[in-house]
């Protein structure tokens, strides 16, 4: 019982933090100096989350002067695989 509590826990924060890095996703096409107040909001949630990403895919994006942060979406991925792993 106390493992399907924590699992249950653990999937609400990865929907929780999905869902953040989509509306920060999205922001970033309509406020791309991230000034309002829920881009500013979903960047303090999501970025814990993204920085090991971002730092596993930095020397590829500056090697190869991508101009799209990968990271979101290799967070995402990953959020994805472990939401799969708990049940």
């Amino acid at each position: 019982e106390l493992f399907y509590l924590i699992a249950v826990t653990a999937k609400l924060l990865i929907f929780v933090v999905q869902s953040a890095i989509l509306v920060h996703v999205v922001m970033s096409w309509f406020d791309p100096e991230g000034s309002s107040f829920i881009s500013v909001f979903t960047y303090y949630i999501c970025e814990p989350f993204v920085i090991p990403a971002r730092m596993i895919l930095g020397p590829f994006q500056e090697r190869y002067g991508s101009p799209i942060d990968f990271s979101y979406l290799l967070t995402t991925v990953f959020l994805v695989v472990l939401e799969a792993l708990l049940f």
